[in-house]
């Protein structure tokens, strides 16, 4: 509550017609992140069974990753219909993460998927599964709020494994290429005139 009051009063103060807002990935990966399922993105991961050799990616995917995107998407939602009521032409700009890749020994998504013991031949498609997810999510709130609230689509703009820094941050043309579609969504919310 205190951080939106700070966000309102930024808004007010800057007289701003726009935000661009970025959420939810230390949440979904971050080392420090505990809860009673555990900590970071292993909270989310079924591990490899003998039993199921051939399970394919997406179903490494535990059923408390739906809750844990109810909760993310419901805490967007507050701060959306929020800052709406408080600033009724105001356009909010978020987005989903474009698909990392995880790295053997990288800090973020190897631990987990490593300690799950998922085979390594798995791992770009288990995150692609929760990246797609979380944009799905993100994407179904923005049409409750057209013309208020743009999701801006990600994935695939930073491109193949050898475009990435490290497991989740791209090099400088991937994050240019990220960066014109914000440009465009922001084109789209607000056309020039003449």
């Amino acid at each position: 509550m205190e951080d939106l009051d700070e966000l309102e009063s930024s808004i007010a103060s800057e007289n701003a017609s726009a935000l661009l807002f970025s959420a939810g990935g230390n949440d979904l990966v971050g080392r420090d992140q505990q809860d009673e399922r555990g900590v970071g993105l292993g909270r989310f991961i079924l591990g490899y069974s003998p039993a199921h050799p051939d399970r394919p990616a997406a179903e490494y995917i535990n059923t408390y990753y739906s809750t844990f995107l109810e909760g993310i998407t419901d805490d967007y939602r507050h701060m959306v219909e929020r800052l709406l009521a408080s600033f009724p032409d105001l356009k909010i700009f978020y987005h989903g993460y474009d698909r990392a890749y995880p790295r053997w020994q990288g800090t973020w998504l190897y631990p987990a998927l490593h300690e799950k013991q998922i085979p390594e031949a798995l791992w770009p498609g288990v995150v692609a599964e929760f990246i797609n997810r979380f944009n799905e999510s993100l994407i179904a709130l923005a049409a409750e709020h057209p013309d208020h609230v743009y999701h801006v689509d990600c994935r695939g703009a930073i491109g193949a494994e050898d475009q990435w820094r490290d497991e989740l941050h791209g090099k400088g043309p991937g994050c240019e290429r990220a960066a014109e579609r914000f440009d465009a969504a922001i084109g789209r919310a607000f056309p020039l005139i003449g």
